[in-house]
């Protein structure tokens, strides 16, 4: 892994880890490795923009965290529905 990381994939990496704030313990240090190792090996290894790669960290998050077993919390479902849901009303005016 690099010792230093690119400035747009430690944001990405921030706010990829800022969706599992809600999750404690141990189960939030797996899914924090897996988030960080997924993010670096695909930063490494794809010479694009992660969001075009992975999606937005929020929905690269949810497919990772659905495919290990911890669901998004309700919370976050309603709030990023509601976020949705408001891009798409002010795209049509």
């Amino acid at each position: 892994m690099p010792t230093t990381i690119d400035p747009a994939v430690a944001t990405y990496l921030e706010t990829a880890l800022e969706e599992i704030a809600e999750v404690q313990g141990d189960a939030r240090q797996e899914l924090a490795e897996a988030i960080e190792e997924a993010i670096l090996e695909v930063a490494e290894e794809s010479e694009g923009n992660l969001e075009e790669v992975l999606g937005e960290p929020s929905d690269f998050v949810a497919e990772l965290r659905a495919a290990s077993g911890f669901g998004p919390s309700a919370g976050r479902v309603r709030k990023r529905r509601f976020q949705r849901l408001r891009s798409t009303i002010s795209q049509q005016t």
